[in-house]
């Protein structure tokens, strides 16, 4: 099997060939972020598609095409003519404009798709920068900047020396490698790879990970996640690029600025502890800051400074901060859960990523709030038998799936 392949499903392409869609990743306005919010409440099943789609046509970014000087100039002159052929009304010059920056966008979506598709293949990776974890997957993998993937033990920390040399729990990436596939010879020490090169490291629900990056930046890293990371930062910056949920212990650098980036958001900073909840099956994403300061960016313009003990919920085009306890929102990296007046949905969608089940509320226990702690125990029963404890329902496991159900004449009120 080629390792580099990248087969797009059909419901992806249709996407990518749907002017609309293409115009409101590019260049979107309030009423193409109702529609195709309206679209995603619509068609739920299809979120991961418009997800890749969107990641796809984003990846276009990091993928110069260039013209030549003729052709640049044809373009140019073209629709210059097409403007100025229009002055006479406005209204009607302001639509054309509109559809010719569609069909270029169209056209820069469909030329960089083509060009990723026929271009050097380590470079392929990148189309799936902002792309969720396999649902399929089990195990946690570390995709090397070489390409080669390697099986990593649940909760095992990853670590990278100002060399950019990988080790895993202490072991050096060749001894995981020679070990992993019986062979006692150890491959060559890798040279420090290109800043722009990166390793991908996938977290399945159900696991666990944490990464110590080149200059001592900590990332703890929760269950279906991808982080996009560089064995050694450029010069004049540090980033990386994640799709999940991480929380960051940021190395003190003032001349190099720490970025995350997502597809809905950049965060930047200097030094600091914070959090980032950016899945892309969900509407929101959010940043909880411990301590330090963060800048918040998005591909819309909006732009937002927090405090420590603040959280930041990014709802479609609207930025919301409010002072939050931050432990409720970072605990989970010490293997709890807490939670303040928390919808039951909300409770079992973070364990669901945590222990790899899904969970089905009955309509009449979905509404109940719950206040309090949950040690995220191996045994999920513990679990479980905590929650039937706290609130008036009972969970019975069928294969992969616990319902929750009532299990008492006692009600809660819903809210």
């Amino acid at each position: 099997m080629n390792l580099f392949q990248h087969t797009i499903p059909e419901p992806v392409k249709e996407l990518l060939r749907n002017p609309d869609f293409v115009l409101w990743c590019y260049a979107p306005t309030e009423e193409s972020e109702e529609q195709w919010s309206n679209w995603i409440e619509q068609h739920p099943e299809k979120t991961t598609d418009l997800a890749e789609a969107k990641a796809i046509l984003q990846s276009a970014r990091f993928n110069a095409i260039t013209l030549s000087g003729e052709d640049s100039k044809n373009l140019y002159d073209r629709i210059e003519a097409d403007i100025d052929s229009r002055k006479k009304n406005r209204r009607t010059r302001m639509i054309w404009y509109r559809v010719t920056a569609a069909c270029a966008i169209l056209a820069l979506a469909v030329s960089s798709w083509l060009y990723i598709q026929t271009t050097n293949k380590t470079d392929l990776y990148t189309v799936n920068l902002f792309a969720p974890v396999d649902s399929t997957q089990t195990e946690v993998e570390l995709e090397l900047t070489s390409r080669q993937k390697v099986m990593v033990n649940n909760k095992a920390t990853i670590e990278l020396n100002n060399t950019g040399t990988v080790h895993i729990d202490k072991k050096e990436i060749a001894e995981v490698i020679a070990s992993s596939i019986g062979d006692s010879v150890k491959e060559e020490k890798p040279e420090p790879v290109a800043e722009t090169k990166m390793n991908v490291l996938k977290v399945p629900r159900g696991r666990h990970s944490s990464v110590v990056l080149a200059d001592g930046t900590k990332v703890w890293v929760n269950s279906g996640t991808v982080l996009h990371f560089p064995n050694v930062f450029e010069k004049n910056n540090r980033t990386i690029y994640a799709s999940g949920e991480i929380y960051l212990e940021v190395a003190k650098d003032p001349s190099r600025p720490f970025y995350v980036k997502t597809s809905k958001m950049d965060v930047r900073v200097l030094g600091t502890h914070f959090n980032v909840t950016a899945y892309e099956d969900e509407t929101n994403s959010a940043v909880v800051l411990v301590e330090g300061g963060v800048e918040i960016t998005t591909p819309k313009g909006l732009k937002q400074k927090i405090q420590p003990n603040e959280r930041l919920v990014l709802k479609g085009n609207q930025m919301e901060v409010s002072n939050v306890n931050v432990y409720d929102y970072t605990s989970w990296k010490d293997g709890v859960f807490l939670f303040n007046n928390q919808r039951l949905t909300y409770v079992t969608q973070r364990l669901s990523r945590y222990y790899r089940m899904e969970f089905v509320c009955d309509p009449e226990v979905e509404y109940y709030t719950c206040s309090g702690k949950l040690v995220l125990f191996d045994d999920l029963n513990k679990v479980l038998h905590t929650l039937e404890k706290s609130l008036p329902i009972s969970c019975e496991i069928n294969g992969n799936t616990i319902n929750l159900s009532t299990n008492t004449k006692k009600r809660m009120p819903m809210k």
